[in-house]
C-alpha cells in the first residue's frame, strides 16, 4: 500500500514538472509542498494504523508530577494545569492594553523550564510569530521581562558587558527565545518555520493576520467562518509539533473598559475562535486612569481546569509595564 500511494504521488509530481515546464502559471513551491503534505497524510491514514498506543501509566505520569510549563502569574496555575504539547490556549484583550507584555512575561518564565520538562539539550525553541509592529520591539521586551529590568537597567548591563549572558541564564539561553518577524506570510510558510525550528512554545501574534491558504471545513466564505478555519489550523499545529502554542485575539469593542469580557467578545467571532481552543485568558482593563496599573486576568473557557478549581480566575494583577511583567499583588508589596 506504502508503494501504491508514493507512485501516485510521484505521478502527480511529475505532472506538475511537466506543466512548470510548458510555461503554466504554477508556483512550483507551493504546488510540490501540497503534493508532500498530501503524501505524508495519505501514508499516515492509509499505511499506517492511529492507534494511541501509549500506557495509561505513562499518560498519568504528567498529571501525577505536575509536568508542563507553568505560568509565571500563580492565579493562571491554580485554576488551570500547566501547559503541554497539543495544548492551544487564546490569549485576548483590547488592543493597547498590554498583550504584548503579558506574553513576555510569561514565555520568559516558561522558557527556563525547558530543560526541566523537555530535557537537557532538547533543541527546542520558543518561536514567536509576530506580524503586527517591529520584531526588534519584542526582543527588547522579551529582555525586560526576563531581567526585570528597565530600558535605564538594560543599558547600564549593556554597557557593562554582562546583558547577554545575564538574559541567557535568565531563560536557558541567548537563541532559546526566537521572534520571527512573519508580515505577510502564508500559513504554510509559518509551518515551514516550525519544521526547521523544533518549537517547544509558539506564540501565534496574531492568527488573525496570518494569510490563510486552506479551506474552511463547511466551505463558508464570511470573516468569522473563515477565522474558525485558520484557528482549527493552528491548533492542528500545535498536535502535530507537539508543542504549545499561544494565539493572540483581540476583544472586540463591546468588552472595552471590561475588567472580566465574555466568551463572544472575541474580535470578529462568537463561536469559530472560541471552539477551537482548550482555553481562553482575557487580559481584562477598566478606562479609570487611577486603575492604569491594574489588569483582570479572566477565564472565559478552561478545558485544563484542575481538580476542584473554579474555571476562571478573577484575578486583579499589577501591570509593569517599565520592567515588562504582570505580577501577583504580594509581589509588588
Amino acid at each position: 500500500m506504502e508503494r501504491l500511494v508514493a507512485a501516485e504521488t510521484a505521478n502527480r509530481v511529475t505532472s506538475l514538472i511537466e506543466k512548470y515546464n510548458n510555461g503554466d502559471e504554477i508556483d512550483l513551491y507551493v504546488t510540490l509542498r501540497d503534493e508532500i503534505e498530501r503524501f505524508e497524510q495519505n501514508t499516515n491514514r492509509k499505511v499506517r494504523v492511529p492507534w494511541v498506543s501509549e500506557d495509561i501509566d505513562s499518560i498519568l505520569l504528567d498529571d501525577k508530577d505536575d509536568r508542563g510549563l507553568h505560568w509565571r502569574l500563580d492565579c493562571l496555575n491554580t485554576v488551570m494545569r500547566p501547559l503541554r504539547g497539543g495544548d492551544f490556549i487564546v490569549l485576548a484583550g483590547r488592543p493597547d492594553k498590554g498583550k504584548t507584555t503579558e506574553i513576555s512575561s510569561e514565555i520568559t518564565y516558561m522558557a527556563e523550564q525547558f530543560d526541566a520538562y523537555y530535557g537537557l539539550n532538547s533543541g527546542r525553541h520558543v518561536l514567536w510569530m509576530n506580524n503586527e509592529g517591529p520584531g526588534k520591539r519584542i526582543v527588547q521586551r522579551t529582555y525586560q521581562s526576563a531581567l526585570n529590568a528597565t530600558m535605564a537597567d538594560l543599558i547600564r548591563m549593556s554597557n557593562n558587558g554582562t546583558l547577554k549572558d545575564r538574559y541567557a541564564d535568565a531563560v536557558g539561553g541567548v537563541d532559546r527565545i526566537r521572534i520571527m518577524d512573519v508580515h505577510d506570510f502564508w500559513n504554510y510558510e509559518v509551518e515551514d518555520i516550525m519544521r526547521r525550528c523544533p518549537p517547544g512554545l509558539v506564540v501565534m501574534d496574531m492568527v488573525d493576520n496570518i494569510k490563510f491558504g486552506g479551506q474552511a471545513l463547511n466551505g463558508g466564505q464570511r470573516t468569522d467562518q473563515l477565522l474558525e478555519a485558520q484557528y482549527q489550523w493552528a491548533r492542528l499545529m500545535a498536535v502535530k509539533y507537539d508543542t504549545p502554542i499561544i494565539a493572540t485575539s483581540q476583544i472586540s469593542a463591546d468588552g472595552d473598559g471590561m475588567q472580566f469580557p465574555t466568551l463572544p467578545m472575541l474580535k470578529d467571532s462568537k463561536t469559530g475562535k472560541q471552539g477551537a481552543a482548550d482555553a481562553i485568558i482575557t487580559l481584562g482593563a477598566v478606562n479609570d486612569p487611577f486603575y492604569a496599573s491594574s489588569r483582570w486576568i479572566g477565564m472565559t473557557k478552561n478545558k485544563l481546569r484542575r481538580q476542584g478549581a473554579p474555571q476562571s480566575p478573577q484575578a486583579e494583577v499589577m501591570f509593569d509595564g517599565e520592567r515588562g511583567r504582570l505580577l501577583m499583588p504580594v509581589e509588588t508589596a
